[in-house]
């Protein structure tokens, strides 16, 4: 259950992605003079009509703070628990999380971008390669551990 469970997660996070550079793609000569947060937002318009608009950014605005407060809590907790050792308080630990993140957003969404465009260019190979052998040694010492 878990394996396709997972399956059917990633085959629709890919028909997202697919979706998002296909627009991308088919709205390239709308998006040639517009800044990298705002493309989204000129695709929602010449797609639907400038009536959508509105309807468009509840949905983003929705989705993005239910999206930060996930993470945010989940940030919390890891913090707490892996990181300090449960030494600090969930609050304590949700304050230092959104303060972080406040500042961090301080620096704009451009500058993130490109930052973290250098460091994941970095980390990604080997996450992908040692998430390969984590699996493969998990399957040699235990060859039940996968099943479908």
């Amino acid at each position: 259950m878990g394996i396709l469970a997972s399956l059917v997660g990633g085959a629709l996070l890919a028909a997202c992605y697919i979706g998002l550079v296909m627009l991308g793609h088919l709205y390239s000569p709308f998006l040639a003079n517009v800044s990298q947060e705002s493309m989204l937002a000129v695709i929602a318009q010449q797609t639907f009509g400038k009536y959508a608009v509105p309807f468009i950014a509840v949905t983003l605005a929705i989705s993005c703070l239910a999206t930060a407060t996930i993470l945010a809590a989940l940030f919390a907790d890891f913090v707490k628990e892996d990181i300090c050792k449960n030494k600090i308080s969930r609050p304590q630990a949700i304050l230092f999380t959104i303060l972080t993140s406040f500042s961090l957003s301080l620096l704009g969404f451009e500058t993130i971008c490109n930052w973290l465009g250098y460091i994941l260019e970095w980390i990604y190979p080997f996450l992908m390669a040692f998430s390969v052998y984590q699996l493969a040694r998990k399957f040699k010492t235990n060859p039940n551990a996968v099943r479908a």
